[in-house]
């Protein structure tokens, strides 16, 4: 039913750690999902232009660091 040599593959005894470019990928994807989060959150609470714009740094930053040390 299946190819012998899918069954014959084995995995290594340990995984290394991610490197830099997966952890930076990793801030960056979860920095535009909490900052898309919170501008609709924003928006739908009828918050103030001014907050709207402060808010997108902050949560870019937050993601970035989060999401690196979650990686």
């Amino acid at each position: 039913m299946f190819p012998t040599a899918a069954r014959d593959i084995s995995l290594p005894d340990d995984l290394d750690s991610p490197d830099t470019g997966f952890r930076i990928g990793i801030g960056v994807y979860l920095a535009a999902v909490l900052t898309g989060a919170a501008l609709v959150a924003g928006v739908a609470l009828n918050a103030s232009s001014g907050v709207l714009v402060a808010t997108v740094p902050t949560t870019v930053s937050v993601g970035l660091v989060v999401g690196s040390a979650l990686a």
